[in-house]
Parts: C-alpha cells; structure tokens; sequence
C-alpha cells in the first residue's frame, strides 16, 4: 500500500491520469510519456491498474477503484487506436471489469 502511494505521489499525472514513465521531481522534460503500449516488459499502467484493483479488493478502501477507473478512462482513446500492442492493459482490463462486475452482484 504504501509503495502504489509512493507511485500514486511521484507518478500520477493529474492533469491526463495516468502514470507517467518519469516521476514528476526529475528534471523538467518537454514531453511526460505514458507507457501503455507492451515492449519487453508489461505496460506499467496496466500493471497499475491490477495493482489498483487488488488493492482496493484486499484493503476495501474505494479510492483504488476510483483511481483505476480514471486510469482507463483517460487511455480508453489510444487503447481503440492501437489495441493489439496493448495486451497486457487489456487483459488487466478484463480482471477489472470481472471483478467490478462480482461486487456489484453482492450489493
């Protein structure tokens, strides 16, 4: 919990959501990207958004989901443009929706 706040403070771009590939006290660059195309390595913002939707599950606190929520939101456009390099976002889309979907079946 403390690490994704420590990511949630040094990452997070409030202005597009998101997590930006750099943290935001590095030093000032032109362009903040977003990874959330798969390379050798997951996409971190669909890593995050497990990550977001775990949390929120184990801890019960709301603010994950919320924050998962404006996570896919704010990549929802790039993700129609280009879905096939975004597989491992899509598939933590997938494990975010099933699980939305079971709580709110037991409300």
């Amino acid at each position: 919990k403390s690490w994704t706040q420590t990511l949630n403070n040094k990452f997070w771009n409030n202005s597009r959501s998101g997590y930006d590939y750099v943290r935001h006290d590095a030093d000032p660059l032109i362009v903040r990207m977003r990874m959330i195309h798969d390379a050798a390595t997951p996409s971190t913002n669909g890593t995050m958004l497990t990550v977001l939707t775990r949390l929120g599950l184990i801890t019960g606190e709301s603010e994950h989901g919320v924050r998962g929520e404006a996570l896919l939101a704010s990549l929802a456009d790039e993700i129609n443009r280009n879905f096939i390099a975004c597989g491992e976002l899509l598939k933590r889309l997938e494990y975010f929706a099933k699980i939305r979907e079971t709580l709110a079946k037991h409300e």
